[in-house]
């Protein structure tokens, strides 16, 4: 293949992710940005979403500092930004 682009043909090189456990019976997600949230050089990820029990709302998935516990979804921290909000899409982020 050109262009240095790899196909993988084989189903058994890939390997299914777990759940962040705080996103786990938390709602729907269905809204989802990346930005650096808390000033380190990391991009954390934001979620919004709906569900009626329990409600998504808004949240703040906080990215591991330390680059070698990415891969670990235990190391990943879920903080609500909004809990009750009733549907947190197409949340916009304003920076100042």
């Amino acid at each position: 293949m050109g262009s240095g682009i790899r196909k993988t043909i084989n189903p058994n090189l890939w390997t299914k992710s777990l759940d962040i456990e705080g996103s786990i019976n938390r709602g729907q997600f269905h809204y989802i940005k990346s930005h650096k949230i808390n000033n380190d050089t990391h991009d954390d990820i934001l979620v919004g979403g709906r569900g009626v029990n329990p409600k998504a709302g808004l949240k703040w998935i906080e990215s591991p500092t330390n680059i070698s516990e990415k891969r670990d979804p235990t190391k990943w921290k879920v903080y609500d930004i909004d809990p009750d909000l009733e549907s947190g899409h197409g949340f916009t982020l304003i920076l100042t």
